[in-house]
């Protein structure tokens, strides 16, 4: 089985790879609830994200999640690189605590709760207002049904990803109550918040790498 580090240095590479395909769609998104530009904050966490792995692709799990999350707080900018950055962090702190018994499957869910809980106290949101905690809670819950079933991560992932997707589909019909939708109120509904999608897509490349790569 592949050690832990290296499936995540694959998951985030694969997402580089493929998630600024998606910066002119996020972008669009963006403009109906903000400034526009959540698909290109999304393109400068990724290259931060990437020069991190590049510049120490064996660290352990732990160091690894530390280091991108880092990197993307310190070079990212916007309200949504400091969120990522900072979900990235907790996350490594979660590894960095995690029992050494523990199945893949539940440490992934521990590290999505992890991060669900940074981006709750960070952007001072709960699920229903309508951010990117909409898509990455109901991941974490996901996850955690997955990994308690007896799952594997690919398939702690997989789950993660169909509950983030449906998270994210869920927030057009959601209020604004936090981040840049929730100055608009009412005028937020009708739109899909772009940090739930970003999310979920996130988790859905993941997932994919994950089944290509021939985790159980």
């Amino acid at each position: 089985m592949t050690e832990p580090a290296a499936v995540l240095a694959g998951a985030l590479r694969s997402i580089c790879m493929e998630l600024p395909n998606h910066e002119q769609y996020l972008n669009e998104l963006d403009s109906a609830l903000g400034d526009g530009d959540h698909g290109q904050t999304i393109s400068r966490c990724v290259r931060a994200i990437e020069g991190s792995l590049d510049a120490a692709p064996d660290l352990a799990l732990p160091a690894g999640l530390f280091a991108a999350g880092r990197a993307v707080v310190a070079t990212a900018g916007g309200a949504s690189g400091a969120l990522i950055g900072s979900a990235l962090i907790a996350a490594g702190r979660a590894a960095q605590s995690s029992p050494r018994a523990q199945s893949d499957a539940r440490q992934a869910a521990d590290l999505l709760a992890a991060a669900g809980r940074e981006v709750a106290a960070r952007g001072r949101a709960a699920p229903g207002d309508k951010t990117m905690l909409d898509a990455l809670e109901p991941a974490a819950a996901a996850a955690r049904r997955v990994a308690d079933a007896g799952g594997s991560v690919a398939e702690a992932i997989r789950g993660a990803a169909e509950a983030a997707e449906r998270g994210a589909a869920a927030t057009g019909a959601m209020i604004g109550r936090a981040g840049r939708a929730g100055r608009l109120g009412e005028r937020s509904l009708g739109h899909d918040d772009p940090g739930a999608v970003s999310t979920a897509l996130m988790l859905r490349i993941a997932a994919e790498y994950l089944s290509g790569a021939g985790e159980p």
